[in-house]
Parts: C-alpha cells; structure tokens; sequence
C-alpha cells in the first residue's frame, strides 16, 4: 500500500511543534511498512511593507527525502483564490515530481480540508486517485466562510471517499455545518510513539504537588481562568506549584496576572518546549491541565495519560472524548469556579487515581496498534471500492 499524506502544515526545523501530530502519524505508518511519502502545500503569509516568505517552488526536506514542499507567498487574499487556483497548480507541478520520483499512490490522505483537501480534490480530479480527509482545524466551525467558501469545501469533502474528524464532538460540528447526512467519522489522533514506547511510569517528588499546562499561549487556551482558579484555591502554598510550558502573544500578561495575585512564586512560566522536554516535564508532574475555550482533540491530554498522570480539561469539544470518571475531570471552559474545584479535588483525592489503569486504557485507546488497524483498513477499503469501480465502467 503507498500512501501519499497531504497536510496543510507540517513541522520544519525551526518549528518542530507545529503540526508535529501530522508527521507522527507519517513516522507510524512508515513503522508499519506502509510506503509513505509527503506532500506540503507550504502557503507563506507576506505582509504589506515586507516580512514573509517570499519563497516559490519545490524542495525536499534534507532529514526524510519522501517530504516535498512547495513554498508559495500568499499574495491571494481570499480563501477561495489560494484553494482554486495556487493548489491547482500545485496539484500540476508538484504532484508530477513525487510521482516521477516515487510512483503513483494508491491512496491520498489530507489532514484539513483546506489546504490539504484542496490539493487532494485537484489531484484526485486530474489522475482519478481516491483520497480521504482527516479534520483538525477549528477555523472550520468557528469562521464565518463565505457562500462561495462553504460552496468550495462542500464539494472538496463531498469529493472525498471518506471524511474523519478528531473528536467526536467536532464531527457533530462538522456534519451539522457542511453535510447534513453525517459523513464526518471520529478517528482521534494516534499517541506519539516516544510516549507509547516508554516503558516505566516514574512517580514525581513527593516534597511538593505540581500541575503542568503547556500550549501556545493564546486567549484561546484561558491560562488566565487557570491562573485565577490555582490562586483562588492554593494562594499561600508554596508547595503546591503550577508550571506554565510555552509562549506567546499573552506571556507578559499572564506573567503580570499570576503576580498581581500573590502566587508569582508558585506558578512557573518554563518558556517553548520540544517533545522530549515535554515528555520530561510530564513525566515529573502530578497531574496536566487543559485550560482550554475550544480544541478539536488535545493532543497534549493523551501524552500526559500515557504517562499515567490524571488530567483536568474544559469541556470545549475535544477534550470530552478523552477524559472519563477514572482518568480526571471535566469542567465547562471559561468558569474559575469549576477549574478551581477541580485542582482542588485532584490535589486531595489523588490516591484515586491508578496510573497504571490510566496508562493501560490511553494505549487500548490511542495508541498505535488501533489507529494503525483502523486507518489502515480504511485505506484498503478505499482502494478496493474504487478499484471494483474502475473495473465496472471498463468492462
């Protein structure tokens, strides 16, 4: 089986994080001896008065040689232009390289419609390859799109031979916004290996309690409902501490807010972390924390349930297909109450929780043996009902 993954972003090296959920799935398939390679539609903002990349056309990266990029200075505005036109073209160029170098896929997978899909769709259309989409991107159900919008990625996700979306939740969304017959399937994403394949649980200090939140540091993701809720509950205890992983547009404000009420020394902004100091900062915590208004999955959640940490996350979309009564709690998004009673309830019914069990179920679960016999069938599925077709219309 060779499988030609198309997402709309994917990590570089002076962005390892950013869309590293992407090439996790790529490095499990490859584990598995599926043939896989990688196409990134690179699409690069440029400002007016300079700034950007400027950057247009194809290369491969040097660390995996099966990975193309092809760099594009997004000049075009609207949604509508990038997706007809620039991915058209790229689906000409682009795609006429891999398979000079690499052969023809027998199946594409694009994760998010846009730009992934999009390129998918014109490839499908020009070589009559069938492909399939996995939904990641908030922007779809949060962003007011245009008639002509919603008009272009009803027909990309109609034009896909199946449509998967991270959260059960964000399927609903999904169905309920762009196809009323439910074609949105929920697929969570699959556990990174380096989590999966660590074989020990190691218990933090005892001396003191710590909760771990790491993220970009946007409003979206409330650090500030989490701040507000540890001083509410643990002011004055300097043994209890929260550590803050990342950085961002709200750094130097949440820095402010956790000074303005009192618990500057026990909360601790830790700054950008790679996977393996993610891993480490887990691997040290009693418990994460997802603070967040609106996720699609949260991927960070089931890292730290492989690692047998109990978790706290809102309610907001994502995280409610992840977290149940024996790996942590559940609170609305947005209310310092709630998030506040269940630090409080996490930090004093700890022994509760088995981390053994919740290591267990978030492999069952996440891990890579079950995403790998479900995607896998999926494309096989894929290829035979498009073959069976193919052969009907020449017979």
């Amino acid at each position: 089986m060779h499988v030609l993954v198309i997402p709309s972003w994917y990590p570089q090296k002076d962005k390892e994080v950013v869309g590293s959920f992407f090439k996790e799935q790529v490095k499990v398939l490859a584990s598995a001896g599926v043939e896989v390679g990688v196409i990134v539609p690179q699409i690069n903002p440029v400002k007016m008065g300079g700034g950007g990349n400027f950057r247009w056309g194809t290369t491969q990266d040097c660390e995996d040689e099966k990975v193309y990029r092809f760099f594009i200075p997004n000049f075009f505005t609207p949604f509508t232009v990038v997706c007809k036109y620039v991915t058209s073209y790229m689906a000409n160029s682009l795609f006429k390289r891999y398979i000079k170098e690499n052969g023809v896929p027998n199946v594409i997978h694009a994760h998010c419609t846009s730009y992934g899909g999009c390129l998918a769709y014109y490839i499908s259309k020009r070589y009559g390859i069938p492909y399939l989409i996995t939904e990641h991107a908030s922007t779809m159900v949060l962003v007011k799109h245009s008639r002509s919008q919603l008009k272009f990625m009803r027909d990309v996700i109609q034009g896909s031979s199946f449509n998967l979306a991270v959260s059960k939740g964000f399927s609903d969304l999904l169905n309920s916004k762009f196809d009323p017959n439910n074609r949105f399937e929920y697929l969570p994403n699959v556990l990174p290996r380096s989590f999966e394949l660590r074989a020990d649980i190691e218990m933090p200090e005892s001396t003191s309690f710590k909760f771990l939140h790491v993220s970009l540091l946007t409003k979206n993701k409330g650090v500030d409902v989490l701040i507000r809720a540890f001083a509410k509950e643990f002011l004055g205890q300097p043994l209890v501490i929260l550590e803050i992983g990342g950085d961002g547009a709200e750094r130097e404000a949440l820095e402010r807010l956790a000074r303005s009420l009192g618990v500057g020394s026990q909360i601790r902004f830790i700054g950008m972390l790679d996977r393996q100091k993610v891993l480490k900062r887990m691997l040290g915590c009693n418990a994460y924390v997802l603070s967040s208004h609106f996720e699609t999955f949260g991927v960070v959640l089931i890292e730290a349930l492989s690692l047998g940490k109990p978790v706290i996350a809102t309610r907001c979309c994502g995280p409610e297909s992840i977290v149940n009564s024996h790996n942590g709690l559940l609170v609305d998004e947005g209310s310092v109450s709630e998030m506040g009673e269940a630090l409080k309830s996490i930090f004093e019914n700890y022994s509760y929780y088995d981390p053994d069990a919740i290591r267990a179920d978030c492999i069952n679960e996440f891990g890579t043996r079950i995403f790998l016999k479900k995607i896998v069938g999926l494309y096989e599925h894929v290829f035979q009902i498009e073959n069976s077709i193919s052969r009907a219309v020449n017979e």
